[in-house]
């Protein structure tokens, strides 16, 4: 199987307003934990959904590019909301 790559960029607003807005316009907010300190990040969701839209990747490791740089990371937890089932927030993990 190919190896997977998402994009990713650091987000500096916290909090649920602007978590909010970031869903509006179609990206997803994330944050990124293990080795290191912990990241607030903010992912394409169409990317998402349709990279991990089998329930058999959602536990492999891929690329996540932070803001130009590589890391080999996998899903912990998806957040989803309780009607739409559509992703609300990602935990990724370092490996």
């Amino acid at each position: 199987m190919a190896d997977i790559t998402i994009t990713a960029q650091t987000r500096t607003d916290l909090g649920s307003r602007p978590s909010g807005r970031l869903r509006t316009d179609g990206k997803l907010p994330g944050v990124l934990y293990g080795k290191g300190e912990a990241v607030s990040i903010v992912l394409d969701h169409r990317e998402i959904r349709n990279t991990f839209n089998d329930l058999t990747r959602r536990g492999q490791e891929f690329t996540l590019l932070l803001d130009g740089v590589g890391q080999r990371v996998k899903i912990q937890e998806i957040q989803r909301h309780p009607v739409r089932h559509v992703a609300t927030h990602l935990d990724l993990v370092r490996v």
